[in-house]
């Protein structure tokens, strides 16, 4: 006796000890885990400020370039010997001659020298474009249709999360209350076998009751069993989402009985949605990110058939004197000007760039019409999944309270002795397989209502 009261001391415990380590989590908290862990979503994210650096550094091709350039060189000793040469002649001649022309500047003793044996070189120079093409705006515009690209496509991520989440949390809500239900169902059908046996063996019920119950106790322990492992790889699928270990025990909120005001008003609304005008999907964050790479298709186009336009920068030069010494110093000078570039053959470049491009265009457009449809298809699917859970939860909500009005007419009868044991757990049974239906109807309502939410979103307005 001792002994089993051991066993039964260290189960206790054990089992108080697995429920105070699993933490609480509601499905709010479950959604801003995800939106803060979830590493598909940071990779969003990541994308959506790579591309808002992109667009800033687009406005860089409009703005000046300054570059300072030096150079060093060192002639071969021929050719340096056969200048110092011509620059000594023409030293000694004191102004009778000209020298060797191209290694000195001056005559006589105001001769300079134009080549050492190391020369270096200073300049700096500023570029301001003015106008290629339309390169430089269709830079920008490009990087600002990156950017809104990006932010609809983590605005979309983000919204597929909060929907798998939702959806994860309810499945495993739904298989935590029928591990619950599957334990009272097999409990019940394992003592309604141990009384058919009995009632067998004193020739009060046919074998045909036993073999029943048996195989009433055999569904009972698969049920068991499948919800048991359903709920364990809807747990992993929730800690994938919102970043957590996938040996962590969380307690989930109960799975609600009930449909709120509010999601019964978007059951309704979802109902009557396409009926008088058709289902649009045009202002989702996914069909308006596809949309975007029309966008950048035509800006590929117009840059390729800018490509064929004249390109002019102004330019600005600034010059120091060219000597053996390294900084720079000595004789300044500066230039300034405009310089014109007119393209006049390319080898058909530009017209075959514009035939790939226009091809690109409408391999955009189409591939935004099959995003349109199939999240379209998806949306009326969500529709009629919705449907049909309201309707189920009604069923199954009917079905319960029919089931404990029998089971209480059962006992009432009892009481008076005109049922019997076996009936009452025939009605207790009853009533759990109602229950589950009743629970599954309610997950299938809620995961249909998360597909219906996230379909049905819409973009902000630019």
């Amino acid at each position: 006796m001792k002994r089993i009261l051991f066993l039964l001391l260290v189960c206790g415990l054990t089992l108080w000890a697995t429920t105070a380590l699993a933490e609480e989590l509601t499905l709010d908290q479950a959604v801003q885990l995800a939106l803060k862990n979830n590493q598909l979503l940071q990779a969003a994210q990541q994308d959506t400020a790579a591309a808002q650096w992109g667009f800033r550094r687009s406005i860089s091709g409009w703005l000046p370039h300054a570059s300072f350039q030096w150079a060093w060189e060192h002639p071969d000793p021929r050719t340096f010997d056969r200048a110092d040469q011509g620059f000594r002649a023409t030293q000694s001649l004191g102004g009778a001659g000209t020298g060797t022309g191209t290694s000195l500047t001056g005559t006589g003793s105001s001769a300079q020298r134009t080549l050492y044996r190391d020369n270096y070189s200073n300049q700096f120079q500023i570029v301001q474009p003015l106008f290629n093409a339309s390169t430089e705006y269709l830079a920008i515009r490009s990087g600002s249709i990156n950017e809104r690209v990006a932010r609809l496509t983590e605005l979309d991520q983000a919204l597929q999360l909060t929907r798998n989440v939702k959806q994860a949390y309810y499945a495993a809500a739904q298989n935590y209350a029928l591990i619950g239900v599957a334990r009272e169902s097999l409990s019940l059908a394992q003592e309604s076998l141990r009384l058919s046996q009995a009632r067998v063996e004193v020739g009060q019920a046919a074998q045909s009751e036993v073999l029943r119950w048996e195989a009433e106790v055999a569904n009972a322990e698969g049920a068991l069993v499948g919800a048991e492992n359903t709920y364990s790889q809807a747990m992993m699928a929730l800690a994938h989402l919102i970043g957590a270990s996938y040996d962590q025990k969380y307690e989930l909120t109960a799975l609600p009985q009930n449909v709120t005001p509010a999601e019964l008003a978007t059951a309704e609304q979802s109902a009557g949605a396409g009926a008088q005008t058709p289902l649009s999907v045009d202002r989702h964050p996914a069909v308006a990110a596809a949309r975007g790479n029309i966008d950048l298709a035509e800006v590929e186009y117009e840059r390729t058939w800018g490509s064929m336009l004249p390109s002019a920068n102004f330019t600005y030069t600034y010059d120091w004197q060219t000597d053996d010494t390294p900084w720079p110093h000595g004789v300044r000078s500066w230039t300034m000007g405009v310089g014109v570039s007119i393209p006049i053959f390319q080898g058909f470049g530009a017209v075959t760039g514009m035939e790939q491009t226009d091809h690109q265009v409408s391999s955009a457009r189409l591939r935004v019409e099959d995003v349109k449809r199939t999240l379209l298809q998806q949306a009326y699917a969500a529709r009629l999944n919705l449907h049909a859970a309201r309707v189920q939860v009604d069923s199954g909500q009917k079905a319960v309270k029919s089931a404990a009005a029998n089971l209480d007419l059962v006992k009432s009868q009892m009481e008076v002795g005109i049922a019997t044991l076996l009936q009452l757990l025939d009605a207790e049974l009853t009533r759990r397989n109602a229950e589950s239906t009743l629970i599954t109807a309610m997950a299938n309502f809620h995961t249909a209502l998360a597909d219906w939410e996230y379909l049905t979103a819409q973009a902000p307005a630019d």
